[in-house]
């Protein structure tokens, strides 16, 4: 009834952004580097263009991991590797939240989230930031 409906128009809203370009959607449907490749070689990428794709690929991500979250199906590897794509993404503060979120949830970061966190502090520039979570690395074990 109803509630179906609403689903889907929400679900057709978050899918793809408004602005998002053919080019978007082709690469969020991509199954390998090769394709990848092959799908920007033959399209005329220019630096904003680039921006942007990389803007929605990071977009979908996070609409990923939040489906995950609200479906309580996140666990370590998922946090971490969401904590990776947001550091190279330049999301330093975002993959910082994630860590509090992660210790709200009771998921207790490990090498991989830690390593992430500090790769992503390093390309903001958060160096007081490393050295702290440096420090709370090696006092967690």
């Amino acid at each position: 009834g109803g509630s179906r409906g609403g689903g889907e128009a929400g679900r057709a809203g978050r899918g793809r952004r408004p602005d998002s370009s053919p080019l978007e959607a082709e690469l969020i449907a991509v199954r390998s580097r090769a394709e990848t490749t092959a799908i920007l070689d033959k399209s005329r990428v220019n630096p904003k263009t680039l921006t942007s794709v990389l803007g929605a690929l990071i977009q979908v991500c996070t609409w990923v991991y939040e489906w995950a979250r609200d479906h309580q199906m996140l666990n370590i590897i998922h946090y971490s590797r969401y904590t990776e794509i947001l550091g190279k993404g330049r999301r330093t503060e975002q993959a910082l939240e994630l860590l509090a979120e992660m210790r709200r949830e009771g998921v207790q970061p490990g090498t991989i989230t830690y390593s992430a966190l500090i790769s992503a502090c390093e390309k903001g520039n958060q160096w007081e930031r490393v050295l702290e979570l440096l420090v709370e690395m090696r006092r967690e074990g």
